[in-house]
């Protein structure tokens, strides 16, 4: 008898926790250069998933809902993922544009709604990422009440306007 609710105490306990992983917490991977220097290709990141709200189960409904803020680092589901073999599942990026805002990038400054985020140069940049160098400029940035550093590559000169949808 005491083996039975043993095994039943490992099941409902197995069940808690992974009920509990999948619904508060998940286990991310950074691929690539895009988030450097802040974060490198093959970091993990804990992702609190109930940051912006806790999902309900079997619905889109979300309590305590709150959108992102500019310079909170998200992970959000890759729309290419199953287009080629080496699409990560998740990416990993900084936010800077809300809905509604229009963003784009000028001689490697963000630009949102026509007002330029302020930055510092702190000069040259270079680290090997895989099999290739990434090399640009280190910069500071400062976004709402946060700064932070930021890589701008080389021949990164202007970027189109981009409108940021709801959601």
């Amino acid at each position: 008898v005491s083996f039975g609710r043993f095994t039943v105490a490992i099941v409902v306990l197995g069940a808690v926790i992974f009920g509990t992983r999948a619904r508060l917490i998940e286990i991310a991977p950074v691929t690539g250069p895009s988030m450097e220097p802040t974060l490198n290709s093959g970091d993990r990141l804990v992702v609190n998933k109930v940051a912006y709200g806790l999902r309900l189960p079997f619905s889109h409904r979300a309590l305590r809902a709150r959108p992102p803020r500019r310079g909170d680092v998200i992970v959000f589901p890759n729309p290419d993922r199953g287009r080629g073999p080496d699409e990560p599942a998740s990416i990993v990026k900084r936010v800077i544009g809300l809905p509604g805002d229009e963003v784009a990038f000028v001689d490697g400054s963000p630009v949102i709604n026509g007002w330029i985020v302020p930055s510092c140069d702190l000069g040259s940049f270079l680290i090997a990422a895989g099999m290739r160098l990434v090399r640009g400029r280190l910069a500071m940035e400062s976004l709402a009440d946060r700064t932070y550093l930021t890589l701008r590559a080389l021949d990164e000169e202007r970027f189109a306007r981009f409108k940021v949808p709801p959601g």
